[in-house]
C-alpha cells in the first residue's frame, strides 16, 4: 500500500511541477499525467488500484475541508448563494453532457473496430 502511495504522490508531486509551466491547476494536470502514463502502460493499474480504491471509498472526506471553509466564511459568501448554485447546475450540466457524448463517442469507435 506504501508503495502504491507512492506512486499516486509521485505523480501529484510531478504535475504540480509541471503546472508553474503550463497554463492548467496541478490537480488537472496530475489527472492527464496519470492517465498518460496508465495509457502507456508505464503504471499498470494493478500498481495504483488498491490505493486508488481506499481513496474512492473515502472520497466524502477530502470535501470536509470545502465545506467548513464555506460554513466558516459564511458571512463573505451569503450574498453570492445564486451564482453559487448558478455555476453548480451548469457545471453539472456540462459535465453530464460530456460524460454522455464521450461515453457515445467510444461505443461508436468500438462497433466500427
Amino acid at each position: 500500500m506504501i508503495s502504491q502511495a507512492g506512486i499516486v504522490l509521485a505523480v501529484c508531486l510531478a504535475a504540480e511541477f509541471l503546472a508553474q509551466w503550463l497554463p492548467v491547476p496541478g490537480n488537472v494536470a496530475g489527472m492527464a499525467l496519470m492517465f498518460l502514463l496508465l495509457c502507456t502502460k508505464v503504471v499498470k493499474v494493478e500498481q495504483i488500484k488498491r490505493f486508488s480504491d481506499l481513496l474512492l471509498a473515502n472520497m466524502t472526506i477530502l470535501f470536509v475541508p470545502n465545506a467548513s471553509g464555506l460554513i466558516v466564511h459564511y458571512r463573505a459568501v451569503s450574498g453570492h448563494w445564486p451564482g453559487f448554485i448558478a455555476a453548480l447546475v451548469l457545471s453539472t450540466v456540462c459535465v453530464i453532457a460530456v460524460t454522455g457524448w464521450t461515453a457515445q463517442l467510444l461505443r461508436r469507435r468500438g462497433a466500427a473496430d
